[in-house]
């Protein structure tokens, strides 16, 4: 959880155009984040070499499930957020999200389809606040919680709807 914390709370997600640019350049959170605490975690890499397979994948989604919920609670805490960080936000969810299903790539061959695909929809699920976040900060400015048409059913309460919608400059 202090990996997330202290990475999520050094990016700001009300960027300029040149700050949204060096962002697409130098991904300054998630390659970083998951070389550093998943791929380069020593109790991850110990793990691995004791855990079947199976476990492995469980391992993973439970790191990932962390990971999300971790961000998520970082994430509310900052006040504001911009288009252009509304983007931003998406991209680094979107890729940290497949980063996390990437890891699972390789155990596939040692496991069923079955399992992998388990394993693979509660990692999207764990993701789903996020991704309702990122759909909710991209809301134009002027509207009101009811009056948004969601895609998906949300996980959301309506108190948490209306603290992202009031992060949105």
């Amino acid at each position: 959880e202090k990996a997330v914390s202290s990475a999520v709370s050094r990016i700001s997600y009300k960027l300029n155009n040149s700050l949204y640019d060096n962002y697409e350049r130098n991904d300054p959170f998630v390659n970083g984040f998951l070389s550093r605490n998943v791929l380069g975690n020593k109790n991850f890499i110990k793990s691995r070499k004791h855990l079947t397979s199976k476990n492995c994948l469980q391992l993973i989604c439970v790191m990932s499930e962390a990971i999300a919920k971790s961000f998520e609670k970082e994430l509310l805490k900052k006040k504001e957020c911009n288009a252009l960080g509304a983007l931003r936000l998406e991209k680094d969810v979107d890729s940290l999200l497949n980063g996390l299903l990437r890891l699972i790539d390789s155990f596939e061959s040692a496991t069923s389809e079955d399992a992998t695909a388990s394993v693979e929809d509660k990692i999207r699920s764990g993701f789903s606040n996020l991704k309702h976040i990122c759909f909710l900060v991209q809301q134009p400015v002027n509207v009101d919680a009811d009056d948004i048409i969601y895609p998906l059913e949300t996980s959301l309460s309506p108190d948490r709807v209306k603290q992202v919608l009031a992060m949105r400059r």
